[in-house]
C-alpha cells in the first residue's frame, strides 16, 4: 500500500476482489499487512488487522527484483502467512493498492503460499 492510496481506494479494491470470490468483508476473519501498516486507519475495514514482521515476509516470499522497499511479494505472503493457508485468485491491484485472497483451509485447486510455489 503506497502513502498516496486513499481509503476509499483500499476499500473499493478490497471490496471488488472479495466479490469475485464471492465474499463480503464481514466473512474476512483477518486482514493481513506490514507490520508498519497495521495501525493504519485506511486499513479500518471491520476486521481486526495483523502486521507481520518484514523479515518474516522476506523468509516466506518467493524472490523479487525490487529495487527499493521491501524485497517480498507482500500481499499473497502476508495473506498466506496469516490464513495459513493458500492465495486463492489472483492479486489484485489499483493504483496504490495490492492485495491478495487467502483462505483458511483452501478449496483444492488453489495457489499453493508464496514460499512453495516454483
Amino acid at each position: 500500500m503506497s502513502s498516496r492510496a486513499t481509503a476509499t481506494e483500499v476499500r473499493e479494491l478490497v471490496e471488488a476482489a472479495l466479490a469475485e470470490h464471492r465474499l463480503t468483508l464481514d466473512e474476512v476473519a483477518l486482514i493481513a499487512t506490514r507490520q508498519r501498516f497495521a495501525g493504519d486507519p485506511r486499513l479500518r475495514l471491520g476486521p481486526p488487522v495483523s502486521g507481520i514482521d518484514d523479515d518474516a515476509l522476506e523468509a516466506a516470499s518467493l524472490p523479487c527484483t525490487r529495487s527499493f522497499g521491501i524485497r517480498a511479494r507482500v500481499a499473497e505472503t502476508a495473506a498466506a502467512l496469516a490464513a495459513g493457508g493458500h492465495v486463492v485468485g489472483t492479486v489484485q491491484r489499483s493504483a496504490h493498492v495490492t492485495l491478495a485472497v487467502a483462505m483458511v483451509g483452501s478449496p483444492v485447486g488453489a495457489a499453493a503460499p508464496p514460499s512453495a510455489q516454483p
